[in-house]
């Protein structure tokens, strides 16, 4: 096993919250998007990823964000007990020096939103709790945060940290959706 050494500097883009809750971490999720937007080179970094995509194709430019995010994000688990959130500048400078970045789900929603902010699409965040049986406990925690797009009829979900192989996905019972 090989331990690389990271100074200090590499942690400019993180939030690590001990004791989170899904409220907030939307909250602080939203304000990282918003930010993002200051940032002319994510902008243009953004713009290219969707260049192929005809003009107001809106589902063409979401599915070629949903592509680019597939094939540079790897999914991490966040820390045991605590919430860490990365902005979308920090992610993607790791995807240009490393070619791809490592994060949670509540980094893959960032960085998905970002993208799509960035290209004039309405985004917003939603945390889910599951349950893996159909009477599941309507109070069970959320776990797992999804960034969507709007495509001009439909929210689009971009939930790149999905399994490709998930044959049953777990019964949803309660969501919390933030807009953009």
């Amino acid at each position: 096993m090989t331990v690389h050494a990271i100074d200090r500097a590499s942690f400019a883009g993180w939030t690590i919250d001990a004791n989170p809750d899904a409220g907030r971490t939307l909250a602080r999720m939203a304000t990282y998007c918003r930010q993002a937007m200051q940032s002319a080179y994510l902008v243009r970094y953004g713009n290219e990823i969707v260049a192929a995509a005809r003009p107001r194709d809106y589902p063409a430019q979401i599915d070629a964000i949903r592509l680019f995010g597939r094939a540079y994000f790897r999914f991490v688990d966040n820390p045991i007990g605590v919430q860490r959130i990365r902005t979308p500048l920090d992610m993607v400078n790791d995807i240009e020096s490393a070619g791809y970045v490592q994060g949670a789900c509540d980094d893959a929603a960032v960085l998905m939103a970002a993208l799509g902010m960035t290209d004039g699409l309405e985004a917003r965040f939603r945390a889910v709790a599951f349950a893996h049986r159909p009477d599941g406990d309507a109070s069970a925690p959320y776990t797992h945060v999804i960034a969507d797009l709007f495509d001009g009829v439909d929210w689009a979900e971009l939930d790149i940290t999905k399994p490709d192989d998930l044959l049953r996905p777990p019964n949803v019972v309660r969501t919390l959706t933030m807009d953009l």
